[in-house]
């Protein structure tokens, strides 16, 4: 499920730079544009990236830290897409746009929190090695992504900047 919406988005951003180089007028700098697609872009590989190291390295349990965490992630997807949807109207929509851009950086440091309290726990918890290196390897990559959920949203606070 994952997979076929991280390679829609693969997909997705293709069109996107056939339409690119194909416009005359653009409503953002070519070079923002880019920038955006390629942060979502990575956000979208990240998302895949982390459920594919937790089928990979197939833990004997999922702590209630790494759910967490996952479900701070599918915030932050919920509020780069309302982000995106307000774009059309950046004059409009600014204030809006910044404050669903300042929830990205606070879920952010939330995880990070989450994140150093977790790694502190497993180092003193878990006896089994394999499975510290498996968590451990998970946590990291989650954390990861909420790191690139914060990118495109520092690209669009840029973006906002420039345009106001």
């Amino acid at each position: 499920m994952i997979k076929k919406q991280e390679t829609t988005g693969d997909e997705l951003l293709r069109e996107f730079y056939i339409e690119l180089n194909e416009a005359f007028v653009t409503p953002f700098d070519r070079e923002d544009m880019n920038a955006l697609a390629m942060d979502l872009d990575k956000f979208l590989d990240f998302i895949n990236h982390s459920a594919k190291t937790i089928l990979m390295y197939n833990p004997k349990k999922i702590d209630k830290q790494i759910k967490e965490i996952v479900d701070n992630i599918h915030e932050d997807a919920t509020i780069i897409m309302q982000v995106f949807d307000l774009l059309d109207d950046l004059g409009k929509n600014h204030q809006q746009i910044n404050d669903l851009c300042q929830k990205v950086t606070l879920i952010e440091h939330a995880v990070d929190d989450i994140y150093g309290d977790y790694i502190s726990y497993l180092f003193e918890n878990e006896k089994d090695e394999i499975e510290l290196l498996k968590y451990k390897e998970i946590a990291q990559v989650v954390e990861d992504t909420t790191d690139r959920a914060k990118e495109v949203t520092s690209t669009v606070k840029s973006l906002l900047i420039k345009e106001s």
